[in-house]
């Protein structure tokens, strides 16, 4: 059995197209005489089809358009979140008194952006083929290994390992 709201959801998104079909079908069947039944169910047939066809695209697209706002801000909020995560990283190894117990915290928020970054990787592949989700470039990133040292900077380049296959770590 359909929920209330569900029900409540249908009443609300298909009446204007009821109401309407209804007054269609009587506008071209009266006046009434003999045999208007027939003419009266076909003309709100093909009325309410057509109503409802064209007020389930506006929905749709009043929908599409609060899921690709939601999808920037997701973004936004992802991108400044990773901005602060190396900034606190920074702060924390340049301090010696925080390095310590501050890194495994550290380190646990990596993890954890990692895999917020590539839930909202799967996201956009999942929905790539919208024209309008194809703005974020946010490849999915290896997951961070903690056992291993994070990457310095060398007089050839990077060395060390942070798990994510030469580029870069938060760490």
């Amino acid at each position: 059995m359909l929920s209330w709201s569900v029900w409540k959801r249908f009443i609300l998104e298909y009446w204007p197209a009821f109401a309407i079909a209804v007054a269609w079908a009587i506008w071209r069947t009266y006046p009434f005489g003999s045999g208007w039944m027939g003419p009266l169910l076909a003309n709100f047939g093909g009325s309410f089809f057509v109503l409802s066809w064209f007020s389930g695209q506006l929905i749709r697209i009043q929908r599409q358009g609060t899921t690709e706002y939601k999808l920037d801000t997701l973004g936004d909020q992802l991108m400044k979140l990773s901005g602060t995560v190396a900034t606190l990283t920074e702060r924390v190894n340049a301090s010696p008194q925080l390095n310590g117990p501050l890194s495994g915290l550290t380190g646990a928020a990596n993890v954890q952006l990692a895999e917020a970054n590539n839930t909202f990787a799967d996201v956009r592949r999942t929905i790539g083929s919208l024209p309008w989700a194809t703005q974020w470039a946010l490849p999915a990133r290896a997951p961070i290994n903690l056992n291993k040292p994070p990457l310095t900077e060398g007089p050839t380049g990077p060395q060390g390992g942070g798990g994510n296959d030469g580029q870069r770590s938060l760490q």
